[in-house]
Formats: structure tokens, sequence, C-alpha cells
């Protein structure tokens, strides 16, 4: 019992460590698409 405990947990801890690649893949496209725009003079100057 305990061996599949311990495979459903490292399953699971695998699963979570892909999402949060994934996650982190997004935001790294969102952040250059962003650095883009900027570049490109599109967006809102926030600067004050």
């Amino acid at each position: 019992m305990l061996l599949y405990m311990e495979m459903v947990f490292d399953k699971e801890q695998a699963d979570y460590a892909a999402v949060l690649e994934e996650n982190e893949k997004e935001i790294r496209k969102m952040v250059m698409d962003s650095y883009e725009d900027m570049l490109k003079g599109k967006g809102t100057d926030y600067s004050g």
C-alpha cells in the first residue's frame, strides 16, 4: 500500500511540475509580447 501511495504522489508531483512549467512558458511569452509591444510604441505609459 505504501508503494502505491508513493507512486500516486510521484505522479501528482510530476503532473504539478508539468503544469507549473507550462504556466512559466505562457508567462514568459506574455512578457515578451508586452516587451515587443513597448518597443513598437504600443500600450499606455503609466510612468507619470
